[in-house]
């Protein structure tokens, strides 16, 4: 067992009620973190770690064309849609923008999110505690987070998609930490 990075994922869906739980987990190396292991000459004897990448409950509502989901807990944050969303098969050569710009530091939150999607279109909306899933609480931060993702997308074939994706992102939004920006 050598991967520096392993996915274990659990998931449940109640169809007849619309509710889902999910939980990832990940195995990561922890000298990708800290250079302190044994395997490293360091004096930490275990080199692996174990993440929780999502541990949320989801409810979705269907009307007709229209779909409504809210979403609590450790999630993926809007701006991964086009990572996520069905296209994990296609890759990017290098890092994407939203990664080399620092639009966001992690790809995961705990906060509380709603989705609405109609035919081609939808909007994505989170509130969450802005630290992102592999950082310490309060250490960079301690206000919230909005972030917004309106989309358009389109399959013409399986192979050909075609989308625009506006994202938006404000940290302590709320103005609830005094010694950070608004």
């Amino acid at each position: 067992f050598s991967m520096p990075w392993t996915m274990v994922t659990i998931s449940k869906e109640w169809e007849n009620t619309g509710i889902k739980v999910e939980f990832w987990g990940e195995v990561l190396k922890s000298n990708a973190i800290s250079a302190d292991t044994s395997a490293d000459n360091g004096t930490k004897s275990n080199p692996y770690l174990f993440a929780i990448r999502r541990a949320n409950i989801q409810k979705t509502w269907e009307f007709g064309t229209f779909s409504h989901r809210i979403t609590f807990g450790m999630q993926e944050l809007p701006h991964m849609h086009s990572v996520w969303g069905g296209y994990y098969d296609w890759r990017y050569m290098e890092k994407s923008p939203l990664e080399s710009f620092g639009f966001s530091a992690d790809p995961v939150d705990l906060g509380f999110s709603y989705l609405a999607k109609w035919k081609s279109f939808s909007a994505h909306l989170a509130v969450v505690n802005g630290e992102g899933y592999r950082s310490l609480q309060n250490a960079n931060g301690s206000g919230y987070d909005t972030i917004a993702r309106f989309s358009w997308e389109q399959s013409w074939l399986d192979s050909l998609k075609t989308g625009v994706h506006f994202l938006s992102r404000s940290g302590n939004a709320f103005g609830y930490a005094g010694n950070d920006c608004l």
